[in-house]
């Protein structure tokens, strides 16, 4: 398949995964769909007719694991989420559909899969859905009316639905059905096992595992009910074991797990922050990663920091960075993957770098030109 130009619908959004997406501080409290995905060794975007397109690692079929050129998935798509191996789309009529793995019920669906199946074609799971963030192996919605919704693995009470912990440490069973979490939400970003949410009033809400300090309440006490964070919030995205926040100021925060600098606060001997410290200023987006971050300023620079070792922070020596690093200007948009990073800049060409090649033990850490045409905010 010859490799096309795709018109990407790129709007200033909020981004809801662990990474995975780019979120865009608009400073005002309103719901605004994601458009453009990195995820786990896969990318997704949603073109101007509203079809969603897919490359990288392949749960559409069950004929190719890789797929290397951009592959139509569905039409009418206006919101799309995905992490390690399950994806969520909300098409124009406000329903909500899922597939990939479901071995935790992270589908929704209702049933817990086999551990090695796959759902490949989109299953409705919900209606009159407006927001919705894939976390790993669960996912959280937020609906029209502002309620949040949750489902999927819930082992350290990243559900948010107060589930009691046996004497583990865990909460022993996954949820496959939505279940009820909270109300007057207007963003949420799903992790590996924590989870943040922003309320119509801009205060910070957070709960799930807590042992690196990821839900930045000072602590490492795991919670399973929301907990009251920070006020004045307009932006969030939380990655494995680290957080990102943008405030009404600009000002960007960041606490939780620190083993490869993704904090970008620039202390290499401290591997955790257990409270929020301010990194930058007069910052407009920012996406979390894995173990990598990467935020844009107002002046359209984009900046990154953290893990590298796949060449997902674009440096070519593969070197961490414990501060941020300016990598690109003009950029617009930005979705931090696991080990890769997507970007679109202002004249619409979509750029990528990082993990590439199934098998391969180093990606590409030289910013790639993937595309043109990409439509903008």
């Amino acid at each position: 398949m010859k490799r096309k130009s795709l018109f990407i619908i790129i709007s200033v959004t909020m981004l809801i995964s662990i990474g995975l997406l780019a979120v865009f501080c608009t400073r005002q409290h309103h719901i605004e769909h994601i458009t453009i995905s990195a995820s786990t060794s896969r990318s997704f975007a949603i073109m101007s007719d509203n079809t969603l397109w897919t490359w990288g690692f392949n749960v559409i079929t069950s004929s190719s694991i890789y797929s290397y050129n951009p592959l139509k998935k569905m039409d009418n798509v206006i919101a799309i989420s995905s992490n390690h191996l399950h994806a969520m789309a909300i098409t124009a009529n406000g329903n909500l559909w899922a597939w990939g793995h479901n071995h935790h019920g992270e589908l929704g669906s209702g049933v817990i899969g086999n551990r090695d199946e796959y759902v490949h074609e989109p299953i409705r799971v919900m209606r009159g859905v407006v927001a919705v963030s894939a976390g790993a192996y669960y996912t959280m919605a937020v609906k029209a009316d502002g309620s949040l919704w949750g489902w999927g693995k819930n082992d350290f009470g990243q559900l948010g639905n107060g589930a009691i912990i046996n004497h583990d440490g865990y909460v022993p069973e996954s949820v496959p059905s939505p279940i009820y979490v909270m109300s007057d939400v207007t963003a949420v970003s799903a992790g590996v096992n924590h989870t943040m949410a922003i309320k119509t009033d801009g205060s910070l809400w957070g709960w799930g595992a807590n042992w690196r300090g990821q839900l930045g309440d000072g602590t490492t006490i795991c919670h399973t009910n929301p907990v009251h964070l920070m006020d004045n919030v307009t932006a969030v995205s939380v990655g494995y074991l680290h957080t990102l926040v943008i405030c009404a100021d600009g000002n960007l925060w960041t606490w939780g797990g620190n083993y490869s600098g993704q904090l970008g606060h620039g202390d290499i001997e401290s591997h955790y922050s257990y409270n929020p410290k301010m990194i930058m200023s007069d910052v407009i987006a920012i996406s979390a990663g894995h173990e990598h971050s990467t935020a844009i300023t107002a002046d359209g620079t984009l900046w990154v920091w953290g893990d590298n070792w796949r060449g997902q922070l674009g440096n070519v020596h593969l070197a961490r960075n414990h501060t941020p690093a300016k990598i690109m200007d003009d950029v617009i948009a930005v979705s931090a993957g696991s080990r890769h990073t997507t970007a679109i800049r202002a004249d619409g060409s979509l750029w990528e770098w990082g993990d590439n090649l199934p098998g391969s033990i180093f990606g590409d850490p030289t910013p790639a030109h993937i595309m043109d045409g990409a439509r903008l905010p």
